[in-house]
């Protein structure tokens, strides 16, 4: 997190400017009910998302981006997405996995945590990454030789209200 600075050089950066640090649910209005949005999520669970913003192309080895040992350097090209997640104190923004695409997390106001299962069930918790203003976590996926890869179970769980950034990246 930066304040009062220049940046002087970069291929891209996210910059997000908070206008309103209290009462965050009514930032989150005019976003969409992720349980509107997608039928299998818990429509009683609190959690909201901004619009994606589409921010351009990226070329990077997934296994490298992992921090998992690559034998050969093997760019493939992704489009980048960023959206915002709100959700207030307490939320447990469920257990899921397979994802379609690679994805990290920017903790932007609040205290959160991402948090990896052996199985879809609470119980079986064996990773906790506390999110606080500014960390981004290690990615959770894991890359096969062939590039394909695979999430474990997982989720999010909001300590505080929370706003965090998704950045996606899908594949070409």
């Amino acid at each position: 997190m930066l304040r009062r600075c220049t940046l002087k050089e970069g291929e891209r950066a996210a910059l997000i400017h908070m206008r309103q640090r209290t009462n965050l649910g009514g930032v989150a209005l005019g976003w969409e009910s992720y349980g509107h949005r997608n039928p299998q999520f818990p429509r009683g669970t609190p959690l909201y998302i901004s619009t994606q913003d589409d921010i351009g192309e990226v070329e990077l080895d997934p296994i490298a981006f992992n921090g998992q040992h690559s034998l050969t350097a093997s760019p493939l090209r992704y489009r980048v997405k960023l959206n915002l997640w709100y959700t207030p104190e307490e939320t447990d923004c469920v257990i899921h996995t397979g994802h379609q695409f690679l994805e990290v997390h920017t903790q932007v106001l609040g205290t959160g945590h991402m948090q990896k299962f052996r199985e879809n069930n609470p119980d079986t918790l064996y990773e906790d990454v506390a999110m606080c203003p500014g960390l981004t976590h290690d990615p959770f996926f894991v890359v096969g030789n062939d590039r394909s890869f695979s999430y474990p179970w997982h989720r999010y769980y909001a300590e505080t209200d929370c706003i965090w950034m998704a950045i996606e990246l899908h594949r070409l």
